[in-house]
């Protein structure tokens, strides 16, 4: 599984060429700063709803964390946290954002 999704990130960094980056200089600052900003806004959703439900923060980090929903589910498995609440979250963020996109 681990060498699977090696290659598989291989594969998705070989895509890009020197060449894109060099026309498109600012992509790679945006994608630092939208990455911390989306782990930063997750990390405040899941302190904010852990503090109004009376849930463990841990939960709630992994219930809202960016990831997909398999890999986050296994994530909750192993830390032995509620499963059940992970995979409602992510269901939810998916429906959310396929049914959203749309209108953005």
């Amino acid at each position: 599984m681990d060498f699977a999704q090696l290659m598989f990130g291989l594969v998705l960094g070989a895509r890009y060429e020197r060449a894109f980056f060099a026309r498109y200089r600012m992509f790679i600052p945006f994608a630092l700063r939208n990455s911390s900003f989306i782990l930063i806004a997750s990390l405040i959703a899941a302190a904010a709803l852990a503090w109004a439900f009376s849930l463990p923060i841990a939960t709630m980090i992994v219930a809202t964390s960016p990831g997909g929903l398999a890999e986050m589910t296994i994530t909750a498995q192993a830390l032995q946290i509620s499963v059940p609440l992970v995979v409602a979250f992510h269901l939810f963020r998916v429906v959310m954002v396929n049914t959203g996109t749309q209108y953005i």
